[in-house]
């Protein structure tokens, strides 16, 4: 019995001198296996870092556009309104000028009356020519002749002359295409900010936003071009302008022209 005992004893030796390096082996892959997976753990912290550090950056270079955006559109905006009070001012004088002038032909002696036909052939830049409908209908001819200068002119005259139209804001949308095509871009910007901002809920609005946002394309700051192409789908989703927008959209997204 004592002999089976030994014999027992050192079996159960020889199993686990035999198994101490199995069980090493186990234990060491474990500690590689939790070590890596410390590894992975450091590498995602540092990557987790990395893109919040990026998104701070990216916000703030967006505040600094933005606020970019708002100085060149308000200067734009100050030299359009200060265009527009000239022009007032001078229709304004005309009237006392024309009378004056009668007054002076009478003290001369001349028996000269002052028709509406005298008025035009000597004052044709600041005396009405044409009804509300001729006037636009002029300007617009001359957009689609390509005489972008002319064209916006006269659009200009008939918001002076027709200030309460109806298609106010149709003029100051064809005023912003003909910045735009004059490569007076942030002349443009300013034009359809001042639709958006007049008529929030136009016939020309939602074409004003897109205009404005190839105009910011063309001064190379696609982001805003962008931001303006998500407020149009938003507010005006049925609209040709946003069917082009989110074409546009897409094309800058992808980081084509």
């Amino acid at each position: 019995m004592k002999a089976y005992q030994r014999l027992v004893t050192l079996s159960i030796a020889v199993f686990c001198c035999s198994c101490a390096p199995m069980l090493q082996r186990d234990i060491d892959k474990q500690g590689d296996a939790i070590r890596l997976l410390q590894q992975k753990t450091q590498e995602l912290e540092r990557s987790l870092r990395r893109l919040q550090t990026e998104y701070h950056n990216d916000t703030d270079r967006l505040n600094i556009e933005i606020e970019s955006l708002k100085a060149r559109i308000e200067e734009s905006t100050r030299r359009n309104e200060k265009l527009i009070a000239e022009i007032t001012a001078a229709a304004a004088k005309e009237p006392a000028r024309l009378e004056q002038q009668e007054q002076l032909q009478k003290t001369e002696g001349q028996d000269v009356t002052v028709t509406p036909s005298d008025q035009i052939s000597s004052t044709p830049a600041s005396t009405p020519v044409a009804s509300e409908k001729e006037l636009f209908d002029q300007a617009y001819a001359l957009y689609t002749n390509r005489e972008y200068v002319a064209a916006r002119k006269k659009f200009q005259e008939f918001m002076q002359r027709y200030p309460s139209s109806n298609k106010t804001d149709s003029a100051l949308y064809w005023i912003a295409q003909c910045y735009y095509k004059e490569k007076k871009f942030e002349d443009a910007i300013a034009a359809c900010d001042d639709v958006i901002k007049k008529f929030p809920k136009g016939s020309k609005t939602a074409d004003a936003y897109y205009l404005q946002a190839l105009a910011f394309c063309e001064i190379q700051d696609p982001l805003t071009a962008q931001i303006l192409l998500e407020t149009l789908m938003q507010n005006f989703p049925n609209s040709e302008a946003a069917k082009l927008g989110k074409k546009k959209y897409d094309e800058l997204k992808a980081g084509t022209p």
